[in-house]
């Protein structure tokens, strides 16, 4: 099943975050979505923008958000969402419950670690090196950001916006120094990895030839 979605009366991941941006302010469900795209949230959560209109109706039918047609010049009407006192309650319940979620960490990677020795070894260490500058240039964009937030600079353009209050800076930048924490750790296992790599010997992989003449993989281009 989708983690993503209610599977009890506690609200999903997907409604928390909603009801989180509502939170800041009213908002129409364009807005919602321009938000989860400036905060990239679809890389981090399961919410994305085309689910937005559908939890959102959810939200409605449970009254955990109320809605107001509102007129917005040359007779066009937007449907801004608030919150409700039930819906307030439910987000501060559901922040509450992924406070303590536990989940086993899932990722692409661990497959291609699983069956390594089947592709050629330089192939391998090129990868891990790209993976590793990758990380590395992540840490040192986390590690301004968060500079930047202990000497209360605005956040960058796609990070934040003008309706993210003062109050909301330290949930920021718990999430990012949670970020950096990661990026640390997997920054750390690369080195370890690559340095068991190279004390390995190439026989011990698949033979360079396995690949056609082209190669069947390019390497990976950084996140934009």
């Amino acid at each position: 099943s989708d983690p993503g979605e209610r599977s009890s009366d506690r609200c999903s991941e997907k409604e928390i975050i909603l009801l989180g941006l509502l939170a800041e302010e009213p908002a129409h469900a364009y807005l919602l979505e321009h938000k989860i795209r400036a905060r990239r949230m679809d890389e981090w959560t399961e919410i994305s923008t085309s689910s937005v209109y559908r939890v959102l109706q959810g939200l409605e039918e449970r009254a955990l958000v109320q809605s107001t047609l509102v007129h917005e010049g040359q007779g066009a009407t937007r449907k801004v969402h608030a919150l409700t006192a039930a819906g307030r309650r439910a987000l501060a319940a559901g922040i509450l419950d992924q406070l303590t979620a536990v989940c086993s960490p899932r990722s692409p990677v661990q497959v291609g670690l699983a069956f390594a020795i089947n592709a050629p070894y330089l192939q391998v260490v090129h990868r891990l090196e790209a993976r590793a500058a990758l990380f590395s240039d992540l840490q040192a964009e986390i590690a301004a950001i968060r500079a930047g937030l202990r000497e209360g600079a605005p956040l960058p353009r796609d990070l934040g916006d003008a309706t993210l209050e003062h109050r909301h800076a330290l949930t920021i930048r718990l999430l990012f120094d949670h970020l950096e924490h990661h990026l640390r750790a997997e920054a750390s296992f690369l080195s370890e990895a690559l340095a068991l790599l190279r004390q390995e010997s190439p026989e011990s992989f698949a033979p360079p030839s396995v690949l056609d003449p082209e190669g069947s993989a390019h390497a990976p281009e950084k996140r934009r």
